[in-house]
Protein backbone atom coordinates (compact mmCIF):
# COMPACT_ATOMS: atom_id res chain seq x y z
CA UNK A 1 0.00 0.00 0.00
CA UNK A 2 2.86 2.39 0.78
CA UNK A 3 4.39 1.86 -2.66
CA UNK A 4 1.11 2.79 -4.34
CA UNK A 5 0.84 6.00 -2.27
CA UNK A 6 4.41 6.97 -3.10
CA UNK A 7 3.81 6.26 -6.77
CA UNK A 8 0.77 8.54 -6.75
CA UNK A 9 2.74 11.30 -5.00
CA UNK A 10 5.64 10.97 -7.47
CA UNK A 11 3.30 11.00 -10.47
CA UNK A 12 1.49 14.04 -9.06
CA UNK A 13 4.75 15.91 -8.58
CA UNK A 14 5.92 14.95 -12.06
CA UNK A 15 2.68 16.32 -13.49
CA UNK A 16 3.00 19.57 -11.53
CA UNK A 17 6.56 20.06 -12.75
CA UNK A 18 6.00 19.07 -16.40
CA UNK A 19 2.55 20.57 -16.96
CA UNK A 20 3.69 24.02 -18.19
CA UNK A 21 5.74 22.36 -20.93
CA UNK A 22 2.63 20.47 -22.08
CA UNK A 23 0.78 23.79 -22.31
CA UNK A 24 3.64 25.40 -24.23
CA UNK A 25 3.71 22.53 -26.73
CA UNK A 26 -0.05 22.86 -27.29
CA UNK A 27 0.29 26.64 -27.71
CA UNK A 28 3.17 26.19 -30.16
CA UNK A 29 1.19 23.68 -32.20
CA UNK A 30 -1.91 25.89 -32.29
CA UNK A 31 0.17 28.93 -33.30
CA UNK A 32 2.00 27.01 -36.03
CA UNK A 33 -1.34 25.84 -37.45
CA UNK A 34 -2.81 29.36 -37.07
CA UNK A 35 -5.64 27.83 -35.01
CA UNK A 36 -6.93 30.89 -33.15
CA UNK A 37 -9.57 28.96 -31.19
CA UNK A 38 -7.10 26.38 -29.88
CA UNK A 39 -4.55 29.08 -29.01
CA UNK A 40 -7.20 31.18 -27.25
CA UNK A 41 -7.92 28.38 -24.76
CA UNK A 42 -4.41 28.86 -23.36
CA UNK A 43 -4.57 32.66 -22.97
CA UNK A 44 -6.10 34.80 -20.23
CA UNK A 45 -6.78 37.76 -22.55
CA UNK A 46 -7.93 40.25 -19.86
CA UNK A 47 -4.79 39.60 -17.77
CA UNK A 48 -2.47 39.89 -20.79
CA UNK A 49 -4.13 43.13 -21.92
CA UNK A 50 -3.88 44.73 -18.48
CA UNK A 51 -0.25 43.68 -18.16
CA UNK A 52 0.67 45.16 -21.54
CA UNK A 53 -1.27 48.38 -20.91
CA UNK A 54 0.66 48.90 -17.69
CA UNK A 55 4.01 48.27 -19.40
CA UNK A 56 3.34 50.51 -22.37
CA UNK A 57 1.88 53.30 -20.22
CA UNK A 58 4.93 53.22 -17.94
CA UNK A 59 7.24 53.32 -20.97
CA UNK A 60 5.35 56.26 -22.50
CA UNK A 61 5.38 58.17 -19.20
CA UNK A 62 9.11 57.55 -18.82
CA UNK A 63 9.72 58.78 -22.35
CA UNK A 64 7.48 61.82 -21.84
CA UNK A 65 9.26 62.67 -18.58
CA UNK A 66 12.57 62.71 -20.44
CA UNK A 67 11.10 64.90 -23.20
CA UNK A 68 9.16 67.43 -21.08
CA UNK A 69 12.25 69.44 -20.26
CA UNK A 70 11.38 72.72 -21.94
CA UNK A 71 8.60 71.21 -24.08
CA UNK A 72 5.08 71.91 -22.76
CA UNK A 73 3.49 69.90 -25.58
CA UNK A 74 5.28 66.68 -24.59
CA UNK A 75 3.09 66.29 -21.50
CA UNK A 76 -0.04 66.81 -23.59
CA UNK A 77 1.24 64.26 -26.08
CA UNK A 78 1.81 61.80 -23.24
CA UNK A 79 -1.75 62.22 -22.00
CA UNK A 80 -3.12 61.65 -25.50
CA UNK A 81 -0.87 58.63 -25.93
CA UNK A 82 -2.19 56.94 -22.79
CA UNK A 83 -5.73 57.29 -24.15
CA UNK A 84 -4.69 55.56 -27.37
CA UNK A 85 -2.68 52.83 -25.67
CA UNK A 86 -5.78 51.02 -24.42
CA UNK A 87 -7.21 50.80 -27.94
CA UNK A 88 -3.89 49.75 -29.47
CA UNK A 89 -3.26 47.03 -26.90
CA UNK A 90 -6.82 45.72 -27.30
CA UNK A 91 -6.29 45.56 -31.06
CA UNK A 92 -2.93 43.83 -30.69
CA UNK A 93 -3.79 41.19 -28.08
CA UNK A 94 -5.41 38.77 -30.47
CA UNK A 95 -4.33 35.30 -31.49
CA UNK A 96 -2.68 36.65 -34.68
CA UNK A 97 -0.85 39.39 -32.76
CA UNK A 98 0.41 36.90 -30.21
CA UNK A 99 1.51 34.49 -32.93
CA UNK A 100 3.59 37.32 -34.38
CA UNK A 101 5.29 37.79 -30.99
CA UNK A 102 5.78 34.03 -30.65
CA UNK A 103 7.65 34.08 -33.96
CA UNK A 104 10.02 36.68 -32.53
CA UNK A 105 8.68 39.62 -34.53
CA UNK A 106 8.44 43.04 -32.98
CA UNK A 107 5.03 44.72 -33.02
CA UNK A 108 4.62 47.29 -35.77
CA UNK A 109 1.94 49.64 -36.99
CA UNK A 110 0.21 46.82 -38.87
CA UNK A 111 -0.10 44.56 -35.81
CA UNK A 112 -3.89 44.45 -35.89
CA UNK A 113 -4.04 43.23 -39.46
CA UNK A 114 -3.74 39.62 -40.54
CA UNK A 115 -0.49 38.91 -42.33
CA UNK A 116 -0.34 37.53 -45.85
CA UNK A 117 3.11 36.08 -45.48
CA UNK A 118 4.11 33.29 -43.20
CA UNK A 119 7.03 33.96 -40.92
CA UNK A 120 10.28 32.20 -41.59
CA UNK A 121 10.35 31.18 -37.91
CA UNK A 122 8.23 28.61 -36.18
CA UNK A 123 6.36 30.00 -33.14
CA UNK A 124 8.46 29.79 -29.97
CA UNK A 125 11.48 28.73 -32.03
CA UNK A 126 14.71 29.07 -30.07
CA UNK A 127 12.85 29.70 -26.81
CA UNK A 128 14.26 29.16 -23.36
CA UNK A 129 12.06 27.93 -20.53
CA UNK A 130 12.23 28.46 -16.79
CA UNK A 131 10.15 28.52 -13.68
CA UNK A 132 9.90 31.98 -12.09
CA UNK A 133 7.98 30.67 -9.07
CA UNK A 134 5.92 27.60 -8.30
CA UNK A 135 2.95 29.21 -10.08
CA UNK A 136 4.79 31.20 -12.80
CA UNK A 137 6.63 29.85 -15.82
CA UNK A 138 8.45 31.89 -18.48
CA UNK A 139 9.01 31.22 -22.16
CA UNK A 140 11.77 33.55 -23.36
CA UNK A 141 11.95 34.22 -27.10
CA UNK A 142 14.71 36.15 -28.87
CA UNK A 143 13.30 38.87 -31.14
CA UNK A 144 14.48 39.88 -34.60
CA UNK A 145 16.60 42.69 -33.15
CA UNK A 146 18.32 40.58 -30.48
CA UNK A 147 16.14 41.54 -27.50
CA UNK A 148 13.88 39.11 -25.64
CA UNK A 149 10.13 38.79 -25.28
CA UNK A 150 8.94 36.86 -22.23
CA UNK A 151 5.68 34.98 -22.19
CA UNK A 152 4.63 34.34 -18.59
CA UNK A 153 2.29 31.47 -17.88
CA UNK A 154 0.41 31.30 -14.61
CA UNK A 155 -0.96 28.23 -12.90
CA UNK A 156 -4.75 28.23 -13.01
CA UNK A 157 -6.16 25.22 -11.23
CA UNK A 158 -4.32 22.18 -12.53
CA UNK A 159 -3.48 23.86 -15.85
CA UNK A 160 -1.53 26.83 -17.13
CA UNK A 161 -2.51 29.90 -19.16
CA UNK A 162 -0.63 32.84 -20.61
CA UNK A 163 -1.16 35.71 -18.15
CA UNK A 164 1.54 38.26 -19.07
CA UNK A 165 3.94 39.27 -21.80
CA UNK A 166 7.11 41.22 -21.03
CA UNK A 167 8.05 43.24 -24.07
CA UNK A 168 11.61 44.49 -24.56
CA UNK A 169 10.69 48.15 -24.06
CA UNK A 170 13.89 50.03 -23.50
CA UNK A 171 14.56 53.71 -23.76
Amino acid sequence: MKKASWAIVVLGLAWLIASPWFTVVRMQSAAAERDADALSTHIDFPAVREDLKGQVNAYVMQTVAAETDGNPFAALGGLLATVLIDKLVDAFVTPSGLIMLMEGEAPGLDFGRPRDRASSRRPLDGAQYRYLAWDRFAVIIPTENGAETRFVLGRQGVGWRLVAIRLPLEG
